[in-house]
């Protein structure tokens, strides 16, 4: 094996643990408030979008519609969505927040950004910048 595979795989393995660990962290964030990264997420495209369908919502975030269709259920059984008849189609109903959900996405934004802040003091912003556009680069040839 050639070292510049050894350092995409190595890379690979760094990505992938830090994704892991910034799901946990987001996941600890978020469980007194009733929300889970994908739950945010979710909560997050609804509030940046407005009313929308759950497929309008899953291309919005990058999941599967199935998977974005879950939990949409699971957030309406807890009282912070509804779906609302859509004037455009009959099957295909909008979500929208209640204010249960609007009120727990604006607690979680709150200790999110105090936790961001913090982060973003081990870097630079010139750094962190960096890094992002190079990500960006990366995820845009790999799909």
């Amino acid at each position: 094996m050639s070292q510049e595979i050894n350092s995409v795989t190595e890379f690979i393995h760094v990505v992938s643990g830090l994704n892991s660990g910034l799901v946990r962290s987001g996941d600890q964030l978020m469980q007194d408030y009733g929300l889970t990264n994908a739950r945010w997420r979710v909560m997050q495209a609804i509030q940046r979008g407005g009313e929308q369908t759950v497929a309008r919502i899953a291309r919005a975030i990058g999941l599967k519609r199935q998977g974005v269709q879950r939990i949409v259920n699971e957030l309406e059984q807890e009282g912070f969505v509804r779906l609302i008849d859509n004037p455009d189609h009959k099957r295909a109903r909008l979500v929208q927040p209640t204010a249960a959900g609007a009120a727990a996405l604006e607690a979680v934004g709150r200790r999110y950004d105090g936790w961001a802040d913090a982060l973003e003091t081990r870097f630079s912003r010139d750094r962190l910048d960096r890094l992002t556009r190079d990500l960006r680069a990366l995820q845009e040839l790999v799909g």
